[in-house]
């Protein structure tokens, strides 16, 4: 399954919660949500970020196709 083969893809990569979605909620440990956030859109790729109490370093992720999944991984190693 693409969520389980990139939630696991690096150690460097953003935390996730369970989910039997098409989407990751994610946060990671040493990089604010809206950095990661605007950094991913300066490479074009889309995904939200919350700015609301709670979730405000949270970022919700949807599982596109296995070469939309690697893109954001190798987007995601650059960035980090």
């Amino acid at each position: 399954d693409i969520r389980e083969a990139h939630k696991k893809d690096s150690e460097s990569a953003p935390q996730t919660t369970a989910s039997q979605t098409n989407f990751l909620f994610a946060t990671h440990e040493k990089h604010a949500a809206r950095a990661i956030f605007e950094a991913l859109r300066e490479k074009n790729i889309f995904i939200r970020y919350f700015n609301a109490p709670r979730i405000d370093n949270y970022l919700r992720i949807t599982v596109g196709t296995e070469e939309e999944m690697d893109r954001l991984a190798a987007a995601l190693q650059e960035v980090l």
